[in-house]
């Protein structure tokens, strides 16, 4: 017992063995009558602190063999009420054990006591980054912080072996990431319809472009988005058709008219007949047969005379001396 109290062997066999032993030689001490005997006193003393030691050793096997059983089992479980009860048992059975001077096995419990530590770490992280990834999708918002600290969970439990919650946090990731596409898509477009419209041409690949963005917006739930994104198509189309419209109406020009041909109406000269009064006095020339010939037909002579002064009178004329010719 003594030997063994000073070795580093201190295993459950060999521990069991000296227990055995002892027990069967105080036994028979005290069967002899022994019980005040030196050496049976020191033999129980003994006794006494190997089985104090072997309760400590009974203590971390069973809390080593509950932390392998959680680390090799309950990791898929995103609880870490298994991982907090192993740990509840192995931190105290690991200080029972170096109070006591186990030495083997202590190191393998020291490194699964860090272990669980590692794994209930890495579950409530998952844990946390599922709360933070549920709330970013139904708020539709922060999807780049949610995906880094989904991403960030995930790691730390594959660090610790865990692969609780992982599937969950990668199905978060796609739907956060189809967000955040879907909205980089709806912005881009949106960019796309400024320069269009800047530029009063690409309406086509504008619309294309908004149109595709806004089904993805709708498979990422963006249903705000959408609806914006959706009055812009509408306004861009008229836009488009009323730039279209107004590039044909000043496309048009009037058509090449031919020379004036102006109708000339005949100048019709409108006169009034103007009379005179009176006669001007004239010393006309003698008109034929006007002067007596001392014949008997004077009545010859009245003729041609009368015939005279009516033509005169005809050009607004008169001769006195042919009318005195007339009376005489």
């Amino acid at each position: 017992g003594q030997a063994l109290l000073k070795s580093n062997n201190k295993t459950r066999h060999n521990l069991a063995k000296v227990l055995k032993q002892l027990n069967t030689t105080i036994s028979g001490a005290l069967k002899l009558g022994l019980d005040d005997n030196v050496t049976t006193t020191d033999a129980e003393a003994v006794l006494d602190e190997i089985a104090y030691i072997s309760h400590a050793r009974e203590a971390l096997y069973i809390a080593v063999k509950n932390a392998v059983d959680v680390l090799q089992y309950k990791g898929s479980l995103l609880s870490d009420n298994f991982e907090e009860l192993a740990e509840s048992e192995l931190t105290p059975a690991i200080k029972w054990a170096e109070e006591v001077g186990l030495y083997k096995g202590l190191a393998w419990a020291r490194g699964l006591d860090r272990r669980l530590e590692k794994a209930e770490f890495a579950k409530e992280t998952m844990v946390h980054a599922l709360a933070i990834g549920k709330a970013a999708i139904k708020a539709k918002t922060h999807a780049k912080d949610a995906v880094n600290t989904l991403e960030h969970a995930i790691e730390t439990c594959k660090d610790a072996h865990i692969t609780a919650g992982i599937d969950k946090a990668m199905e978060m990731i796609e739907a956060l990431r189809m967000m955040i596409a879907a909205r980089d898509a709806m912005r881009e477009a949106t960019a796309g319809v400024r320069i269009a419209l800047q530029r009063r041409s690409g309406y086509d690949d504008a619309a294309h472009a908004v149109n595709v963005s806004i089904q993805d917006g709708r498979a990422a739930g963006l249903l705000q988005e959408v609806e914006i994104v959706e009055e812009q198509m509408v306004k861009l189309e008229e836009f488009a058709a009323a730039d279209e419209a107004l590039a044909r109406a000043l496309a048009r020009t009037p058509p090449e008219r031919p020379p004036p041909q102006p109708i000339f109406k005949n100048d019709v000269e409108v006169s009034v007949q103007f009379n005179r009064s009176g006669y001007k006095v004239e010393d006309l020339p003698e008109v034929e047969n006007g002067q007596d010939d001392d014949d008997r037909d004077f009545a010859e002579h009245e003729t041609a005379l009368r015939e005279g002064i009516e033509k005169g009178k005809q050009q607004g004329l008169i001769d006195p001396q042919m009318r005195a010719q007339l009376a005489t």
